[in-house]
């Protein structure tokens, strides 16, 4: 196993350098990244990054394309 391919696959939280990676790439402070390990129950990244990215516009496109278009047409007109 590549100790590098280890290392972005899942997250370290007894590892301060590898713990800041992730709140930096996650774009959350050390509270969220914890909470969201606790509640999905596993160190897996992409599990984590699903649940903290789960109120996006991303994982919501009908909402994000509708404000999208309300901000446009605000914008327009």
């Amino acid at each position: 196993m590549n100790l590098d391919t280890c290392e972005t696959e899942y997250i370290h939280p007894e590892d301060h350098e590898n713990t800041l990676y992730w709140m930096r790439k996650f774009g959350v402070n050390k509270k969220e990244l914890f909470d969201a390990i606790l509640h999905t129950g596993t160190l897996d990244a992409k599990k984590v990054k699903e649940f903290l990215k789960r109120d996006s516009w991303l994982y919501h496109p009908v909402e994000g394309t509708a404000k999208l278009l309300k901000n446009t047409i605000n914008y327009i007109f």
